[in-house]
């Protein structure tokens, strides 16, 4: 009963568990169920042990750690055990199968591939006996031959790549104006309708020229905008000011200050006047540019 165990096996069996196993033994045959653990496992075994244990998809309940041993509760986790057991050691018997099938037809192409080399070089040898072409100079054309070929195939694909280059640049360029009208239509608010207004969305320094002329097509749209506003009498009036500002801006002292008042031109209600008004009759002139008393 001592030799075969049975004792510790009935004092397990009345703690609760059903499954004993050291740590070293646990470690060597469940190992392969964990990719920390296998292929090698360099640490403790109980370190490894609780690695394992935590990639499983068993409840932590189901084990308990003793000094030298592991203990498992119910039978079915053992069986649990050995059936993810058997899945990988079916994984893994595919996978060694994958690599030696695929060495041993490697190492049969290379054999193929060395025979062919030999068997071409050989009836290289034979062709150039039978026609009776010198070897050395058969040789030197084919150096020649391979050379040129070689230069062609490089100029052919220097070519390609030009090309290929060319192509994607153009096709960058136009994803860039596209991308750069987009983020201008998004940019620009109302509030940058205004013709004094000088904000504009920077551009990369490709587009800078084509970014400037849109800066002048949108300041003369909303130019145009602005202009279209005002009828025959604020355009007239906006006349006034600007030729006002042609002549007072920096010469007249009190100029910045009368900018914001509306110019009236007649102060002392000429046109009111009943001479005037005769004047205007005989005359057939009746604009009034300026009139006040100095």
């Amino acid at each position: 009963v001592r030799y075969l165990g049975l004792l510790e096996t009935v004092r397990v069996r009345r703690c609760g568990f059903c499954f004993r196993l050291s740590y070293s033994q646990f470690l060597a045959r469940y190992k392969m169920l964990s990719l920390q653990t296998w292929p090698c496992w360099l640490g403790t075994a109980v370190e490894g042990v609780s690695y394992l244990l935590r990639d499983l998809p068993i409840p932590p309940a189901e084990f308990a750690f003793g000094r030298t041993k592991i203990f498992v509760r119910s039978p079915r986790s053992v069986f649990e055990l050995e059936e993810f057991r058997r899945e990988r050691l079916e994984d893994l018997a595919t996978l060694i199968q994958k690599i030696w099938r695929g060495y041993r037809q490697r190492k049969d192409f290379l054999r193929r591939r060395r025979s062919q080399i030999i068997i071409a070089a050989a009836w290289r040898s034979w062709r150039e006996c039978r026609f009776g072409v010198p070897f050395q100079g058969q040789r030197h054309l084919w150096c020649l031959y391979r050379v040129a070929r070689e230069e062609y195939r490089i100029l052919k694909r220097r070519k390609q790549v030009e090309w290929a280059v060319g192509v994607i640049q153009r096709h960058f360029f136009r994803w860039k104006r596209r991308q750069l009208l987009l983020r201008l239509s998004q940019q620009l608010t109302p509030e940058t309708d205004s013709p004094v207004c000088r904000d504009w969305p920077p551009c990369h320094h490709r587009l800078s020229e084509t970014n400037m002329l849109l800066c002048r097509l949108h300041h003369r749209w909303r130019c145009h905008k602005y202009r279209l506003r005002f009828d025959q009498t604020a355009r007239n009036r906006m006349r006034e000011k600007v030729t006002a500002s042609i002549i007072f801006k920096e010469r007249k002292a009190s100029y910045p200050r009368s900018v914001g008042h509306p110019f009236l031109g007649d102060y002392v209600r000429l046109r009111q006047n009943v001479q005037w008004k005769k004047i205007c009759v005989e005359n057939n002139d009746q604009y009034v540019v300026f009139a006040d008393i100095i």
